[in-house]
């Protein structure tokens, strides 16, 4: 059964009720409908370029990777169904200030706390933020709950448990010698590092002579 045209990353509500997606047919906000189809409504329209929407447990706020102008990184964003409040968690803006970088994937909502995946040093593993209760802002750092080369990603929550998926990351730079006039290819592949690890985002320097990257 067609539910909603026209839109993406739908969601049922906890206490089965309510439906949230992201309109593809308008520029900002968040949709929120009753299973029954008998009222709708946009909440959050001071919000664009929304990733996806995650609800509380008690089914009354939804969690949204958004920003209120392109000027601004995406961070996390609380907002109440009702429309009554839009607040900004700071959790993405903490994280990249200890030199860790956001993965923009899913998060889950386990009681007062948030679950999400983040790249450090070490590799991509699971975070947890916890949440003031009543105000729903950022209580203290994040803490990290996964460890090790694997990328966890992908959390969701039920019943006060967290399932996730791990898989084993091993990207690698490979070079090949080209001809300088046909573009073809004239050699092996040589392998330029060994991981496991995300690589990612390559620069060479203009002679050519160093390259630059992003591991993690």
């Amino acid at each position: 059964r067609l539910l909603k045209r026209a839109a993406r990353a739908g969601r049922a509500s906890p206490d089965g009720k309510w439906l949230a997606y992201i309109p593809l047919d308008q520029p900002a906000g968040v949709r929120i409908a009753s299973l029954d189809e008998s009222t709708e409504r946009t909440i959050a329209p001071s919000l664009i370029d929304v990733v996806f929407a995650i609800w509380s447990p008690d089914s009354e706020y939804i969690l949204v990777l958004a920003h209120p102008d392109p000027t601004m990184e995406p961070d996390y964003w609380i907002v109440a169904i009702d429309g009554s409040a839009v607040a900004n968690t700071g959790i993405v803006e903490r994280l990249r200030e200890r030199g860790c970088w956001f993965v923009t994937l899913p998060a889950a909502w386990v009681g007062d706390s948030l679950v999400f995946s983040a790249i450090a040093v070490d590799g991509v593993g699971l975070w947890r933020q916890r949440l003031t209760r009543g105000t729903l802002q950022r209580k203290g750092d994040a803490e990290r709950l996964t460890r090790g080369t694997e990328r966890d990603c992908f959390p969701t929550a039920g019943g006060g448990r967290v399932a996730f998926i791990s898989t084993h990351t091993d990207q690698n730079l490979w070079s090949v010698a080209i001809d300088r006039t046909t573009g073809m290819a004239t050699g092996p592949l040589r392998r330029l590092t060994r991981g496991p690890g995300i690589v990612m985002h390559l620069s060479v320097s203009r002679d050519g002579r160093t390259l630059s990257y992003f591991l993690a």
